[in-house]
């Protein structure tokens, strides 16, 4: 699926399609500690979009994707 020129302009950042296998750890909207495998959808400078991310996680929880040796957390 390719995008519009009207969105591309309205991105900070540009996209790239790539998949890595991650682990997702964060707390679930019942406030109990999640740990699952997961993977990334397209990635930027500044976070990525993962898909089979298979519980609801609370708003605003603090979320830490791990990759291999590497650690990030977002808010």
């Amino acid at each position: 699926m390719q995008s519009s020129s009207a969105e591309r302009t309205k991105r900070q950042q540009n996209r790239v399609r790539v998949v890595f296998p991650i682990k997702v750890r964060s707390t679930d909207t019942a406030g109990n500690y999640v740990e699952e495998i997961a993977h990334t959808l397209d990635i930027t400078a500044s976070g990525a979009r993962l898909a089979a991310v298979r519980h609801e996680l609370k708003l605003s929880s603090e979320v830490t994707v791990v990759y291999r040796q590497r650690k990030m957390t977002f808010w």
